[in-house]
């Protein structure tokens, strides 16, 4: 019988933990399960799409997000998210020259993953987690859903409520979010943790 191991970033982790899902379904053994930085989806609602455009546009407008967020802020629940970004490239916090297809292009998939993410109903699995979380929290602004999820229960970050506390295995790594994967010698540490 084969062994398995997985390894997840982000909410890619969670097609991680559906595939063990199902393997462990057909009596596959899943041996080794590690989330980098992985909270618990919170409940599906049309505001975490919102967040999701408001977060894309935001993220493509670098230095000049402050900004356009309140042009955002008071557009984001009537535009399409291929109005926002023209209205962003329109007030010059996007490059004339920025490509608006391929950033729809993009934000659809993302939307798309995000909607199954919704439908996806999280099993409490027989299974070990190795939590590996950042240490230091996002420097950038955070969306309110997204922050009391996070704070409220670090470093399992809401996993105990589906997998048995005593199950996940938790694991500081330098850095936040982004800089935890990104900078190359966070990334050694994590590297190390994991093979660990």
């Amino acid at each position: 019988m084969a062994h398995t191991s997985f390894a997840g970033y982000s909410s890619g982790a969670i097609l991680a933990y559906a595939i063990a899902e199902r393997l462990l379904s057909s009596d596959e053994v899943v041996s080794f399960m590690a989330f980098i930085d992985v909270s618990l989806p919170g409940a599906s609602s049309n505001a975490s799409l919102k967040n999701l455009a408001r977060e894309f546009v935001l993220d493509r407008c670098g230095t000049l997000r402050d900004e356009y967020r309140e042009v955002l802020e008071r557009d984001t629940e009537q535009c399409s998210i291929s109005e926002l970004l023209e209205k962003a490239q329109q007030t010059g916090a996007l490059a004339p020259d920025h490509d608006l297809h391929s950033d729809v292009s993009m934000y659809q998939r993302a939307a798309a993953f995000q909607r199954a993410l919704q439908s996806y109903r999280i099993p409490s699995l027989p299974i070990e987690i190795y939590q590996f979380y950042a240490s230091e929290p996002l420097s950038r602004w955070v969306p309110p859903d997204k922050q009391s999820g996070r704070d409220a229960n670090l470093p399992k970050l809401g996993w105990d409520l589906v997998v048995d506390a005593g199950a996940i295995h938790a694991v500081p790594v330098p850095g936040n979010h982004a800089t935890m994967v990104s900078n190359p010698e966070n990334r050694q540490v994590l590297a190390h943790a994991i093979s660990t």
